[in-house]
């Protein structure tokens, strides 16, 4: 069977241009696990178009393949089946423009989604869509592998997908997921334009570097915005080895699936559940050798949910990048902030070649974290384990979240003061956003909370924007208080910009 794999195009504030596409780790993976009997190809809508932006009415920027090199490159491959993703809520439009853009092309080609989002609401978005055939659910690599081995029939034996039959929507029971994940094979690279996940202003051909340059300034006219990305620009050999600025090549991996928390604004949950599966180190060392040997990756960003779960995991890893000099820098973008991070740990981290470490704190108040978040840390681990970071070399980050419910204006506030004096050095401030699929999401439903018109595809967290009002604050509070907020990181030197 014939499949395309599609990476829709993005829509994102002009704030975040020039956009740096990191590759679909996703796509790739369920490419790898069908190649040996069935023909397929991907279409990264915005690493094989990099450059391309377009300014839309609302402010926004849309980013990658327009519509008629998408249809274009369906009508060449004539695929059987195309599967779109829907890693985020704000992706869904364009997975639903995408699958409308495949239906016009031939109506017989069966459309499939999967991803996160597309988990937490499948009914939601086969009953909004009727270019959408097939929600995978769960785990997609052994759904997708028999989807195609019965070419797309018999649909009410296949575990694991939710589908229109006729009228009804029907849901099938749960595919169990993946014991083993050293089963599964690295993710097929070769059918991606892996060089342009590296694309910077310090490498690329002349053309590409001046439209980036272009795009920066076309779209961006916040000039504090622009000092920062020009510090780190300055910087970006030693500060900034995977923000899109580095001289070296970039790649993505996955050493873990699932989560050991149950965070009640996180609907991570609707994939893995409460599983949490690791793959073995000496899996992990030779995919990361494989990268550094065989496409000449110098930095790696550690895409887990939660990476740091094993100290003894860790420290087999780090122990054997050393044992075989491969020598790259890491960033571990989801981290566990585990009471044994100490000097000594962190120092065979750094020796391993861990340049930054990023940290879900997410609160300033103990309460909170735990009464309405879910989140089992301990805030009082938070400053030591950033100090013990500085002084083995690595960058400690971590990312905030205001305008919870149960929160206040003062305990906003005192997470914006906690994040600016915890040791950190960079922070992400987020305003939450509430999502389909998770608990807080029916809490905000349940009591009236939602403003009038709450688009969960529109929000963006990183914007200052609340869409939730309490007894205890308004959205104008929560807005006012991150912009403020965000304004005393920058000047602090401590805020990160979410896509740089």
């Amino acid at each position: 069977m014939k499949a395309l794999l599609i990476n829709p195009y993005y829509v994102i504030p002009g704030v975040w241009t020039p956009y740096f596409p990191d590759e679909p780790l996703a796509l790739e993976y369920l490419a790898a696990i069908v190649a040996d009997g069935h023909d397929v190809q991907i279409l990264d809508c915005v690493g094989e178009f990099p450059h391309q932006y377009k300014g839309l009415p609302s402010g926004q920027v849309r980013v990658g393949a327009y519509p008629e090199q998408i249809k274009a490159r369906i009508s060449a491959w004539r695929p059987d089946l195309v599967g779109i993703t829907i890693q985020f809520f704000t992706q869904m439009q364009q997975a639903y423009d995408t699958s409308r853009l495949v239906k016009e092309v031939d109506k017989n080609i069966v459309t499939v989604v999967g991803g996160a989002y597309a988990c937490a609401v499948p009914e939601r978005v086969l009953s909004e869509n009727l270019a959408i055939d097939i929600v995978v659910v769960g785990e997609g690599e052994l759904t997708f592998r028999e989807l195609l081995d019965k070419e797309a029939t018999g649909l009410d034996e296949i575990k694991g997908i939710v589908y229109r039959k006729g009228n009804s929507i029907v849901r099938n029971e749960p595919r169990e997921l993946i014991d083993n994940l050293d089963e599964i094979p690295f993710p097929q690279r070769d059918l991606v334009p892996f060089d342009n996940y590296s694309s910077s202003l310090l490498i690329g051909s002349f053309r590409g570097r001046l439209n980036t340059l272009i795009t920066w300034l076309r779209f961006n006219r916040d000039w504090e915005r622009i000092k920062i990305r020009l510090r780190h620009l300055l910087t970006s050999r030693n500060l900034a080895p995977f923000r899109g600025y580095s001289p070296v090549r970039r790649a993505c991996i996955l050493t873990s699936r699932g989560c050991t928390f149950d965070c009640h604004f996180c609907s991570l949950r609707s994939i893995y559940g409460r599983r949490y599966r690791m793959r073995s180190p000496g899996n992990v060392l030779e995919e990361i050798e494989m990268l550094a040997k065989d496409y000449g990756v110098g930095a790696i960003g550690i895409v887990d949910e939660n990476f740091n779960v094993s100290q003894k995991r860790l420290i087999e890893l780090c122990k054997g990048v050393i044992e075989r000099s491969i020598n790259v820098n890491f960033l571990a973008l989801g981290g566990h902030l585990a009471p044994w991070l100490d000097f000594e740990t962190l120092s065979l981290m750094n020796k391993a070649g861990f340049h930054e470490l990023w940290f879900g704190v997410e609160n300033a108040d103990q309460e909170i974290l735990k009464k309405v978040l879910n989140k089992n840390i301990d805030l009082n681990n938070v400053e030591g384990v950033a100090n013990a970071c500085q002084e083995a070399g690595i960058i400690p980050a971590s990312c905030f979240m205001i305008g919870v419910p149960g929160e206040t204006i003062k305990t906003m506030e005192n997470t914006v003061a906690f994040a600016l004096k915890s040791g950190l050095k960079k922070v992400v401030l987020y305003t939450f956003q509430p999502m389909p699929g998770t608990k807080l999401y029916d809490d905000c439903v349940e009591n009236g909370w939602l403003v009038d018109g709450y688009d969960p595809s529109r929000a963006l967290p990183h914007s200052s924007r609340s869409y939730i009002n309490t007894p205890e604050f308004s959205p104008e509070d929560v807005f006012r208080i991150a912009e403020k907020g965000k304004k005393l990181l920058r000047k602090a030197g401590k805020m990160e910009q979410p896509r740089e």
